[in-house]
């Protein structure tokens, strides 16, 4: 009744009673209680958590802990690389560039997402209990805007039009400056899933946590700690419960917790919230989650050890072969026993003390000397003096409980299928390598089932990331996390330098300086313009195709159809399968390039699906990923070229050829004609010029002189001028000073 009634009608005393029963129902499964109760004492066997470990009488041999161990790096060495490919392998521009960028982005997160601490722990938990969980959450990192809390300390009224605008009004807000998406181990014990016969029938999952009351007030109340504190603490860890008994329990009050339960039900498509211990408060519903996932639960589907058909609780690989290493622990104990018995003890007559010395002091190649020597000879000498406790019955025994112990071990190994190749053990002597070879094969073929089994976890929790990224990561970070912002202004900086730059100004005087200067400065800005326009040009066609392709990566629809999501190897990487698909791939693509050619040649228009073929073989190579871009880049100008090609005029043939060289020939001695004639002009130009200036030296020569002769002519009649006036001055002079007197002149 309670399943059909919508959450929304449900009251939450409602919500959590029926939650609560579900949880108690799940843990009260007779089969799943079995588990956790064996997969204690399996735990405690690996640890080999006994009382009186050193004691010799009781050793055991723990095959459990070898076995482990040996399994693990079998089924899980390394983090797998994320491998994200279009799903048709055609040229697809956009699916290509979604491909890198979430890979790109999956090996980041993997890095920092504690995926492979993880996966180590969960694979652990597969080898020991049977089972491993991982439960994946997302994970923003909001900060405060630096530069609005400063700004928000200055005046409102000192602030002006432009700092407004730059700075903002001075409100803090906050920006999205890290997205993450984290693995979450979680311990066998903490999850839980509804009653189901296999794992497609599940009808809900569960995580628990340990919380405190600050945490509970930090993630459900928004920091209300008064509301936090109605949520019983009332779980206290193992190591803290025996300080609890002392002063009421005060000096461990800090370390209790909360026992919360997150359940995904996949029927309403809701998120609850539950403490147990505080009934009829449900601490958060989650109607729409903010992980809009295809499968809903954020948790890759578990991976188990053996399982049946009728329920989805497993058994641990140990429950299969616990009665031979019980076995092997009894004949180790027997055997430790029996070396304990194995010494030599016995009786000595007590006439003879040299005896004792005999034995006990143990040194090679020295005599002692019997004082009473012909009665001691008389007894019979050693033999006869002293007898020993026979231990030949025990040596065969003992014989025989080894063999027997190496008879439980190689029927143990029959039943979980470790062989001597994969313990690094070989029989009969040296064997060669292909031999070597065959038997890791088969071995592994007994392995199989488990690499598989991880394989698949890692690639079901790989595919939740994926999906997380594409549908919540924002495109700041995608372009960043991803490195196409570097391959943009890579491409960019490559494109502005091809660019042609201006020719220099002409350097024949035609110019002055500062005309020159105009002209380069003008040359340079148009330049610099045509830089600019590539630069925005090229940024603008990038961000194009990464528009479209994080369109790919949002849909769930082109993201299914165009992009498909692997994981390589888990297991010990095989670096010479690496070199050596690198060397095949760089063989055979310069091979079929060279083999190409001269087909191309006689047949241009086979280029295309040439180089289609060509192309479908290399991206089939995943080591040639980063190369398959610059490739399609060539083969596109090889492919203009030839286009180009096509619309220029036949080739000519032999006699054009020799009419061509003919008039060339002609066309060379004319133009060698002309410029002789043209030289001779030149020459006879020069001379008359040259002739022209001297002429015009001395005519100028001769104008200075007349001009001279003038300039002194002038001086000579300005003499003369100045001579007359003289003269005439001095007359006068001399015409004045005679007197009349009567009637005579006085003197």
């Amino acid at each position: 009744m309670a399943e059909a009634m919508a959450p929304q009608l449900m009251s939450e005393m409602q919500v959590w009673s029926r939650w609560n029963e579900e949880i108690s129902s799940a843990q009260k499964d007779p089969k799943y209680v079995a588990w956790l109760q064996s997969s204690e004492l399996i735990l405690k066997r690996y640890r080999d958590e006994r009382k009186n470990a050193f004691d010799k009488r009781k050793r055991k041999l723990n095959i459990l802990w070898s076995n482990v161990q040996t399994l693990k790096p079998a089924v899980y060495s390394q983090t797998p690389k994320p491998v994200v490919e279009r799903r048709f392998l055609d040229r697809d521009p956009a699916a290509a560039l979604a491909s890198t960028i979430l890979e790109r982005c999956l090996s980041v997160q993997m890095e920092n997402g504690y995926f492979d601490t993880s996966v180590n722990r969960a694979v652990m938990d597969y080898l020991l209990p049977g089972a491993g969980f991982l439960w994946l959450r997302y994970e923003p990192k909001i900060e405060s805007d630096l530069v609005a809390d400063e700004n928000a300390q200055v005046e409102a009224q000192e602030r002006t039009a432009e700092d407004v605008e730059e700075y903002g009004d001075g409100t803090p807000y906050e920006r999205l400056a890290y997205e993450r998406v984290c693995v979450d181990y979680v311990y066998y014990k903490d999850y839980l899933w509804g009653s189901a016969r296999f794992w497609n029938e599940v009808p809900w999952v569960s995580r628990r946590s340990w919380l405190t009351t600050s945490e509970i007030a930090e993630k459900f109340y928004g920091g209300d700690m008064e509301l936090a504190k109605k949520i019983s603490l009332d779980y206290t860890p193992d190591k803290t419960k025996d300080a609890s008994n002392d002063n009421n329990g005060d000096n461990s009050s800090y370390s209790k917790k909360a026992e919360i339960w997150e359940i995904w039900n996949k029927a309403d498509q809701t998120v609850y919230f539950i403490a147990p211990g505080t009934p009829g408060i449900v601490l958060k519903t989650e109607k729409s989650p903010v992980l809009k996932l295809e499968g809903f639960w954020p948790t890759p589907a578990p991976i188990f050890a053996t399982q049946t058909n009728d329920t989805v609780v497993p058994v641990p690989d140990y429950i299969e072969y616990q009665d031979q290493a019980g076995e092997l622990d009894d004949l180790t104990g027997r055997i430790a026993a029996l070396t304990t018995a194995l010494r030599v003890n016995g009786v000595y007559d007590s006439s003879v003390p040299e005896l004792a010395r005999l034995l006990q002091e143990g040194q090679d190649n020295r005599l002692i000397p019997v004082a009473q020597w012909n009665q001691f000879a008389e007894k019979g000498g050693v033999p006869g003096a002293i007898s020993l406790v026979p231990i030949k019955e025990i040596a065969d025994v003992l014989i025989g409980l080894y063999s027997a112990r190496a008879q439980v071990k190689n029927d143990l190994y029959e039943v979980t299928g470790m062989s001597d190749i994969v313990r690094g053990q070989s029989e009969g002597g040296k064997k060669t390598a292909t031999e070597q070879r065959i038997k890791g094969q088969f071995a592994s073929l007994r392995l199989s089932d488990r690499q598989k089994d991880v394989a698949r976890l890692c690639r079901d929790t790989i595919c939740i990331m994926a999906e997380i990224i594409s549908e919540m990561f924002s495109d700041e970070i995608l372009l960043e996390m991803s490195g196409v912002g570097l391959m943009i202004e890579d491409d960019v900086r490559k494109a502005v330098e091809d660019v042609p730059q201006p020719p220099p100004p002409p350097q024949d005087g035609s110019m002055t300086p500062q005309k020159m200067q105009m002209v380069q400065q003008q040359a340079m800005a148009a330049y610099q313009q045509a830089q600019a326009q590539v630069a925005q040009q090229k940024r603008a066609e990038w961000m194009e195709k990464f528009s479209k392709a994080v369109q790919i990566l949002r849909s769930d629809k082109l993201r299914g159809f165009r992009v498909d999501i692997e994981t390589d190897s888990t297991i010990a990487a095989d670096e010479q399968a690496d070199k050596q698909a690198a060397t095949e791939l760089v063989a055979s693509t310069i091979q079929g390039l060279q083999n190409a050619g001269p087909v191309i040649v006689q047949a241009p228009e086979l280029m295309q699906p040439i180089g289609e073929m060509l192309m479908f073989a290399f991206r089939r190579y995943r080591v040639g990923r980063t190369l398959e871009s610059t490739l399609e880049q060539a083969l596109d100008k090889i492919q203009q070229r030839i286009d180009a090609q096509k619309n220029q005029p036949p080739p000519p043939t032999p006699e054009q050829i020799k009419a061509q060289a003919e008039a060339a020939k002609q066309q060379a001695e004319s133009e060698r004609a002309t410029q002789k004639h043209g030289m001779e002009m030149e020459a006879k130009q020069a001379d008359f010029a040259l002739q022209k200036q001297k002429n015009d030296i001395e005519i100028a020569r001769m104008r200075e002189e007349l001009a001279i002769d003038q300039q002194r002519l002038q001086i000579e009649r300005e003499k003369l001028e100045i001579e007359r006036e003289r003269n005439a001055m001095k007359a006068a002079s001399m015409a004045a000073s005679v007197v009349p007197q009567g009637n005579g002149a006085i003197l």
